[in-house]
């Protein structure tokens, strides 16, 4: 049961938790097990955000993007992916940092790129982002707020983000798997804070400008 568990949902839990261990277990044995979850738990991710677009109107009373269902899907699993591989690589490289610092030791071999224990942290990753989804899904139905639903999915994408990070440090035994997530999360949240403040210092140099 355990082992089919890890499987699903990959190493979520505590660092000595039964996910964890299957999920070592089953990377070791089957390392490319993991990239198919990912990409099970992906697919059910941009048929939900095709969804929320696709009926944005009636739910939300904005306008939807006008395109076809299947089209929407395929370009939300596209722009996932690259996602998907962004968080990958950064994880990738979070882990090398550590490895030389001695930290922790990753032995395996990369699969598309990435290694087995980063593909069973992305599928924790992915299936708590799908349910994120289906959460602002469901609040849009519901008639909430596109702007509340939206600050709703935020929080629970942010959470979702966090501990499916986490799921990587707690699987390679990372003596504080929420550490490894900031260490992982700094570059992203780096680049966002510079973008804001040139943001802020653009518009007053308009506004200046203008005058």
């Amino acid at each position: 049961m355990g082992l089919r568990a890890a499987q699903l949902f990959g190493p979520l839990g505590s660092e000595n938790g039964v996910l964890v261990k299957e999920s070592r277990k089953l990377a070791g044995e089957a390392p490319q097990v993991f990239v198919k979850t990912a990409a099970f738990w992906l697919a059910v991710e941009a048929c939900l955000v095709a969804l929320r677009m696709h009926f944005q109107s009636p739910f939300g009373g904005r306008v939807g993007m006008g395109g076809s269902l299947p089209s929407e899907i395929v370009l939300a699993f596209i722009n996932l992916t690259v996602a998907l591989f962004a968080v990958g690589w950064l994880s990738r490289w979070a882990l090398h940092r550590m490895n030389k610092e001695g930290t922790l030791s990753t032995s395996e071999s990369p699969v598309y790129t990435l290694q087995p224990g980063i593909w069973a942290g992305l599928s924790s990753l992915n299936f708590l982002a799908a349910a994120a989804r289906f959460v602002e899904l469901i609040l849009s139905m519901g008639g909430l707020s596109p702007a509340v639903s939206g600050a709703i999915y935020a929080g629970l994408g942010f959470a979702a983000t966090f501990f499916g990070l986490r799921a990587i440090g707690a699987f390679y035994g990372a003596r504080s798997p929420a550490l490894f997530v900031w260490s992982v999360l700094w570059p992203i949240l780096a680049f966002i804070g510079t973008m804001l403040i040139l943001a802020v210092v653009l518009g007053r140099m308009g506004k200046v400008g203008g005058l």
